[in-house]
């Protein structure tokens, strides 16, 4: 063993010499070369146009090569990594070399004006505009072509390895409820594994849903846990990502993403000490660049991935492109590539992975030859094999394997072996295992090589079998939207399917969010001064797991896809809806111990006197607001939370039961505020309420901090409170001004706006900038698509087919406007849609030349198609004076990055559209349209200047992809959105043909963005609250930069026993520090009207954050498997750069710690006051 370590190590350090010396070799050729073209400045006055221009070609030749010879060095230090086995407890080589370097000066750069698309062999966009996306017959492999291959030439390469790698899929919920999948199929699945695995050493398999595992660890003993461990640690059972489940990618939100991947991580690490490698993706609906992107900043190594657009796969089935390295849109190196293993065939099931013809593969799924069993549908049964057939039958499957293979560029092999709730009984594992033992056994005594496997089994051989042959792989950018699996089925009707529940997902990871932040930072000071006995920490801390765990839960592909039968759609949605009271709880009980005064009671998660003004009534309704009762109780307090790290000044509402009302500040001072009717949409019009009123006021906050307000009953409004409400027909009232819209049109103008509106419909026809001259014709419309049906299949919750061109939906049955000096609102009363257009007319104060709502118009839609007998999905549409060049847009991926989409008349109009998790946009070379959501949607750009966004879908025919009922549960949804238009005013952003295929929000839609998604939180006392209460908390020393987001501040789980059978552990002293710096387009370079830091080299300590509290930082990998760096002192800079996340767990000081440190010099954080 020592002599073994001796030649590893050896070998390592063989191959870091050979990595130095060509990098050496490199370096000085280029330097030479650089020295020879570069001229001096007495030179270059001489220097011609012509000889410009010829420097400019080697320059750029020379960055070519430069990134060639990066990359090369890349893959020989991956397949060095690879080849050693250096995995145990180490990130990849990359990760590892991207860490490792010495951390550069950080500054802060106003906007990216470079926009340079990366470096690749293969850009996705790129793809799309050169094939023709036909769909010719291919024979066997239907949407390929027929596979050959030389028999001769075949013996003179070398010998193919095939890795068989058992697995099984599960769903956590689908057409059935996660309980019911766990009791009646995955715990089956488990027990016969380690029963199976143990008896058969030959025998492989892998899992990936940590959702189930957990549940199924708690259950069992723990012999069957050492035995886990066993098989675990020797490799014949591997975990594959490890997240909670496999999530979906296109209608998930990266804060979503990173915290179920790391509950999944966390769990893994404290229960079996076991760091997944490979990532297994076969079943969500299209790839997005950021799962790539989180997966490697895990630490994981490798991707496996099947559900890709079948012409996309042929492409790079005939280039032998289905495996490369996927690199980041806005990366010119490779520092966060990752590999990328593509099946090619039609589905991850047996007849669909050993090789192009399904009919023969199907023979080799030995389960259907159980009597009573699913058949083969291509009529050609599966027969287990005996020593009569065992050499046809070899043959066949290695003519298979061989074929397969010919789309790959070397001859190591990757073929699944499962299918969705496969290995449930010990018939099952008994028939697979023995049936191949014997084809195998026969095929390796033809010295063949067929065997077993897990992924890191065959990543392992495959680096190995390129390090001998030298053979590199390709780099490709760019995501895999939209997925087709057939003919013209493009799976776009989930981006919207159910969208109360994405809706409800996005509220609860606010809560969530909002909850482990306070949470965190109450725990670290109780623990720093003693005082457990007044705090619930324990009871608080199950409360964000269990919230955890059902908003990680939800991130699976028909969770938040909305592709479920309908009661594991209610499932999912009670499971938010507690998750939610379960955050607030643990928000409240924080909030309340920053802001009681002296007290030495415990406080009572139960009986905590603090309610939010926004509540979600069940698991069926939108949110709404509660109506505060002032009238009986005279005074209440407000409290305004404001989770973000900047300095926030924004219009807070609620509501209450009387306008004779008054609010005050800490100082006593009475405050402005706004007071409006409550308007409730009928079939014939609105309800003006007299008995409920909206109370609106500009809330400041301080960043992460808490403020309270007093809410007085009794006192007449002041001049200018009341709203004006304006109707086409003159209507009396005592309590609000009336108006009369008697004009065509109407304008409400704002300090950044003059939005013009249609008198006949209330909706949105022009609008300019209020410092310029020029009006822009922006419209709002309301469309409806219907369904086409086929022969085989229609629209239903996964496939969006219109049968044409969307019809208007323009039946205004009335038209409100609610104008006053804060804000005006018009509402518009459609036969479907409740629709609220907000104009924020507020100035700005001494540190805002305008508030920050005043940037964008505040959209909000309310839909009900819950009657509709037809098919009806139902679309917004803005159309302006934009003229986007090469019909192009950009939309989002999953709120981290905005990738550039083209509309392609060769694809179908379902084909065009893409997700929208948080962001769309168009513009041309004067302005720039930006439309931002509050919750996940589909949209597209079908005409120039176009945006169009779904709001909610009803289709009466299943559209045959397995779920097999229509979707006719429609509930009544309310969606948000904010639109932005710019102006350029750069001279540094290029607007022309070949627009890049990265670009970026500019920094003020960013934080439009923050705080449309992370809104305040208010809370007010309740009845018989008794607690004296401070007048603010503030939590940080200093706002963020302007361009850091905190995405999250989450509490560590302890490892448990290993017998323990608790849900969750006690919690650690540490807190996972999350933090993203956003990149920010050049396109508009107007200051943010939020308050932050725009100073060069500004970067936050941890002491900046939390004070003298912290007792050491850590940086890690994302999901904190893995120790980055060396212990930093809580002084030092937390650099991050644009468009990275980093992860960095923050000890805590104890109570001792705090006395050993205390010095009358360091003051920490400001108290609440």
């Amino acid at each position: 063993m020592r002599i073994f370590r001796r030649s590893v190590a050896s070998a390592w350090k063989f191959g870091l010499a050979i990595i130095v010396v060509v990098f050496f070799i490199s370096s000085v050729a280029l330097y030479n070369i650089m020295d020879s073209v570069t001229p001096s400045s007495q030179k270059l006055r001489y220097f011609g146009e012509y000889d410009l221009k010829r420097l400019e070609t080697k320059l750029i030749k020379l960055e070519s090569e430069a990134n060639r010879n990066e990359e090369i060095l890349g893959q020989i230090q991956r397949s060095l990594y690879y080849r050693l086995n250096r995995v145990r407890s180490r990130p990849p080589a990359s990760t590892l070399s991207a860490v490792k370097k010495k951390e550069r000066k950080q500054t802060y750069r106003k906007c990216n004006a470079g926009l340079l698309n990366t470096t690749v062999n293969v850009q996705m966009l790129s793809v799309y505009e050169t094939l023709e996306f036909d769909n010719p017959d291919g024979g066997h492999w239907k949407q390929g072509w027929e596979i050959t291959y030389d028999k001769n030439e075949v013996k003179e390469r070398p010998h193919l390895q095939v890795f068989v790698v058992p697995h099984s899929h599960t769903d956590p919920g689908w057409i059935k409820t996660f309980d019911e999948y766990y009791s009646e199929s995955t715990k089956h699945i488990f027990e016969n594994m380690i029963e199976k695995l143990s008896q058969k050493s030959q025998m492989k398999f892998i899992y990936a849903e940590m959702s189930f595992f957990e549940k199924w660890w708690r259950e069992v003993d723990t012999a069957k846990r050492m035995l886990t461990k066993r098989l675990l640690d020797i490799g014949q059972l591997e975990i594959v990502t490890g997240a909670w489940v496999m999530t979906d990618e296109a209608n998930a939100h990266y804060f979503s993403m990173i915290d179920q991947m790391t509950e999944g991580h966390q769990w893994l690490l404290n229960h079996l000490d076991y760091k997944p490698k490979n990532h297994w993706s076969i079943d969500p609906f299209g790839l997005s660049a950021t799962t790539a992107y989180f997966v490697g900043l895990s630490g994981l190594k490798t991707m496996s991935v099947q559900r890709i657009h079948y012409a996309v796969k042929k492409h790079l089935a005939l280039n032998k492109n289905l495996e490369f390295y996927w690199r980041q849109l806005w990366k010119r190196d490779s520092s966060s590539d990752i590999f990328c293993h593509v099946f090619p065939f039609y589905s991850y099931d047996i007849p669909h992975t050993c090789g192009p013809d399904p009919a023969v593969c199907c023979q080799f799924d030995f389960h259907r030859s159980q009597v009573g069993s699913l058949p083969c549908p291509w009529g050609i049964p599966a027969l287990p094999i005996d020593m009569e057939n065992i050499g046809e039958r070899a043959f066949a499957l290695l003519d298979q394997y061989r074929k397969h293979a010919e789309l790959y560029k070397l001859n190591v092999l990757l073929v699944p072996l499962g299918d969705d709730f496969r290995y449930t009984t010990s018939m099952e594992w008994q028939q697979q295992y023995n049936n191949y033992e014997k084809l195998f056994d026969y095929m390796n005594r033809q010295d063949w090589n067929v065997q077993f496997g897990t992924l890191e089994d065959y990543y392992r051989a495959l680096f190995k079998r390129a390090d001998v042959g030298g053979e590199t792989f390709p780099t490709l950018s760019g995501d895999f939207f939209t997925y087709a699996d057939r003919n013209e089925d493009y799976w776009s009707g989930y981006y919207t399917s159910r969208p109360l529940y994405k809706r409800m997902e996005r509220i609860l990871a606010s809560f969530l969010r909002g909850a482990e932040i306070m949470f965190n930072l109450a725990v670290s000071d109780v623990r720093s001064k003693a005082l457990e006995h007044q705090f619930p920490s324990q009871r608080l801390f199950n409360n964000l797991v269990i919230a955890r765990r059902n908003l990680a839960l939800f991130q699976h592909h028909d969770g938040i896809a909305g592709t479920a039968k309908t009661p594991v759609v209610m499932d999912y949605a009670k499971r938010l809806w507690s998750s939610i009271e379960l955050s607030k709880a643990t928000m409240a009980t924080a909030i309340l111990y920053f802001m009681r005064k002296a007290s030495t009671s415990l406080l009572d998660a139960d009986s905590i006197k603090l309610d939010f003004s926004e509540r979600i009534m069940d698991a069926s309704h939108t949110s709404e607001n509660v109506v505060i009762n002032v009238l009986d109780e005279n005074e209440r307090s407000i409290l305004v939370y404001n989770s973000l790290p900047y300095f926030r000044s924004e219009i807070v509402c609620i509501n209450v039961d009387t306008y004779k009302i008054a609010l005050y500040d800490a100082a006593n001072n009475r405050l402005k505020i706004q007071i409006s009717p409550v308007i409730t949409k009928t079939s014939v019009g609105f309800i003006i309420s007299v008995t409920t009123y909206q109370v609106c006021w500009t809330a400041t906050m301080e960043s992460l901090s808490i403020i309270r307000y007093r809410l007085v009953s009794g006192d007449d409004p002041l001049d200018g409170e009341m709203v004006t409400i304006s109707q086409r027909e003159v209507v009396h009232s005592s309590t609000f001004p009336r108006n009369v819209l008697s004009e065509e049109q109407f304008d409400i103008v704002s300090p950044v706006y003059v939005a013009t509106f249609s008198t006949s419909t209330g909706l949105l026809k022009e609008l300019k900038h209020t410092n310029k001259d020029n009006k822009m014709n922006l419209q709002l419309e309301f469309f409806v698509y219907k369904s086409k049906s086929q022969s085989y299949t229609a629209g239903g919750a996964y496939l969006f087919l219109p049968k044409g061109e969307a019809e208007p939906l323009n039946n205004v049955d009335d038209v409100l406007l609610l104008e006053g000096d804060m804000f005006a609102t018009v509402y518009s009363n459609l036969k479907n849609v409740l629709h609220q257009f907000t104009v924020v007319k507020l100035e700005g104060d001494a540190q805002h030349a305008k508030l920050p709502g005043a940037e964008s118009l505040h959209i909000r839609n309310t839909v009900d198609i819950t009657t509709e007998i037809e098919d009806f999905e139902i679309v917004m549409r803005l159309k302006a004076d934009i003229h986007n060049s090469e019909h192009s847009f950009y939309t989002d991926l999953n709120g981290l990055q905005m990738i550039k989409r083209k509309y392609f008349s060769k694809i179908p109009l379902q084909g065009n559209f893409y997700p929208m998790t948080t962001a769309a946009f168009i513009e041309d070379s004067a302005h720039r349209l930006t439309l931002l959501s509050a919750q996940a949607n589909g949209v597209t750009s079908i005409k120039p200047g176009w945006i169009e966004v779904f709001l909610d879908r009803r289709t009466h025919v299943d559209d045959s992809r397995g779920v097999a009922q229509p979707m006719l549960d429609n509930v009544i949804v309310t969606s948000d959105f904010r639109l932005m238009l710019e102006s350029l005013d750069s001279d540094a952003y290029k607007i022309g043909k070949n627009l890049p295929t990265i670009n970026y929000l500019t920094l003020p839609a960013h934080h439009q963005s923050l705080l449309l998604i992370y809104p305040v939180f208010v809370l007010y006392t309740a009845n018989d609250f008794v607690e004296e209460l401070r007048s603010h908390y503030q939590a940080l020393q200093k706002p963020f930069p302007c361009d850091f987001h905190l995405i999250n501040m989450r509490s560590v789980e302890s490892k448990g026993a290993f017998d323990s059978k608790a849900e969750v552990e006690s919690f650690l002293n540490e807190t996972l520090l999350i933090l993203l710096r956003l990149e920010n387009s050049c396109f508009s370079t107007q200051p943010p009207s939020i308050v932050c830091s725009l100073k060069d080299n500004d970067v936050p300590t941890a002491v900046d954050i939390f004070g003298t509290n912290v007792k050491a930082v850590k940086e890690m990998s994302l999901t904190a498997l893995y120790e980055l760096n060396d212990t930093k002192l809580p002084d030092e800079p937390l650099y991050v750069e644009p468009m990275e996340i980093k992860t960095y767990k923050i000890e805590w000081k104890s109570a001792q710690d705090a006395a050993e440190h205390k010095s009358p010099l360091v003051t920490g954080r400001p108290p609440a006051k």
